[in-house]
């Protein structure tokens, strides 16, 4: 049986494979564009005053940011989410092409209607006003 050819000539097989995952449709809508998301958006609550480092904190701040902040986070995580629910939309089969809609509604109703872990304190917060 013949060898297939080597795809990257100077690089190992196992170096040039693991180059074209990182490139995939699916590892940048499932792994790269989240794990950025939320890496950012967890600095930026922490940087604002947040004390957990929960991702329920990260997808909406407990502690009062300007504008700016808020437009960014918003972008940031409805891009995550019609890039994850593209992904599904187009990998489900037909019968199951609900499951992504639902997938979507739940993720804008956690970032829209401000979910968050429970911290106790509620006298003083955001919420309180």
């Amino acid at each position: 049986r013949p060898r297939a050819a080597n795809p990257a000539p100077n690089m190992g097989l196992r170096d040039a494979m693991c180059l074209h995952t990182l490139t995939e449709q699916r590892t940048l809508r499932l792994l790269l564009i989240p794990g950025g998301t939320l890496v950012v958006t967890l600095i930026m609550s922490m940087m604002n005053g947040s004390v957990s480092p929960f991702v329920s904190i990260a997808l909406n701040s407990e502690a009062p940011e300007p504008a700016q902040q808020l437009l960014a986070r918003y972008y940031m995580w409805h891009l995550t989410f019609f890039g994850i629910v593209s992904l599904k939309y187009r990998r489900l089969p037909g019968d199951l092409v609900w499951v992504a809609y639902f997938n979507l509604f739940a993720y804008l109703a956690c970032m829209w209607t401000g979910f968050k872990s429970y911290d106790g304190s509620y006298i003083g917060s955001w919420r309180q006003d």
